[in-house]
């Protein structure tokens, strides 16, 4: 039930500079220096408030199904 049990998985854990578990975008926003914990350390990072440089993907729109192949709410079977 260790939370840090997780940080193996690939997860970190966010800390203000008292050491509160930070759990929010906002209270990262107000906090100037973070503590980053990893499975195998902590870094320490500043806090700039900039958005991240690359936007997130757009979503893919679903393919519309092939010839001869039902679709998946097709009644007509």
């Amino acid at each position: 039930l260790d939370p840090r049990a997780l940080l193996a998985r690939g997860y970190a854990m966010v800390s203000d500079a008292s050491g509160r578990v930070i759990t929010s975008a906002s209270a990262a926003r107000a906090a100037s220096h973070l503590a980053l914990a990893f499975a195998d350390g902590e870094i320490a990072v500043s806090v700039t408030g900039s958005p991240p440089s690359a936007a997130p993907p757009a979503p893919r729109k679903p393919k519309p199904p092939t010839a001869g192949q039902p679709g998946l709410f097709d009644t007509s079977l």
